[in-house]
């Protein structure tokens, strides 16, 4: 398994836009990293080449030790009715300020 360079972004809670054109093809899953969110809530929305949408909501708990938490996000495609991804959708919706936050496509 390897993954992308990565594209970069600032998230936080107003929805942000990744335009970015990719076959599903090869692609196993996405591997969201910020800034300092480790715990809470991130929504992710792809949108396909035929403009339908597919939106997730990944969680992690604050009852996970400190110490043991990541500020890694992911997400597996296998078995989602996606073609071709054309743009990326991404929203911290407690986040009361936008921090960085890299995309990577795992192959």
């Amino acid at each position: 398994m390897s993954h992308t360079e990565g594209l970069d972004a600032r998230i936080g809670k107003d929805w942000i836009s990744i335009e970015h054109s990719v076959s599903m093809e090869e692609i196993q899953g996405l591997e969201i990293v910020t800034e300092g969110t480790d715990t809470g809530q991130l929504l992710v929305e792809i949108i396909d080449g035929a403009g339908e949408k597919t939106r997730t909501k990944l969680v992690k708990s604050n009852r996970v030790a400190a110490n043991l938490r990541s500020n890694r996000w992911a997400l597996s495609l296998s078995g989602l009715p996606i073609g071709q991804i054309v743009r990326i959708k991404l929203r911290l919706p407690k986040s009361e300020k936008q921090e960085a936050a890299t995309i990577h496509f795992i192959y």
